[in-house]
């Protein structure tokens, strides 16, 4: 290996582990972004948009 070269260990990518659940509370459509594994981490809104593809 000369002066300019260097090596280094592949980085590992995190796991995602979020999910995403939508459902109707009385005339209000409501998302929530969750980790299953920490139930302290969560965000939940009342504006939801559609994909437009």
């Amino acid at each position: 290996m000369t002066g300019g070269e260097s090596t280094s260990a592949p980085v590992s990518q995190p796991r995602v582990r979020a999910t995403y659940e939508e459902y109707d509370l009385d005339d209000t459509r409501v998302s929530m972004i969750a980790d299953p594994e920490n139930e302290h981490a969560w965000v939940q809104s009342d504006l939801t948009v559609d994909v437009q593809r």
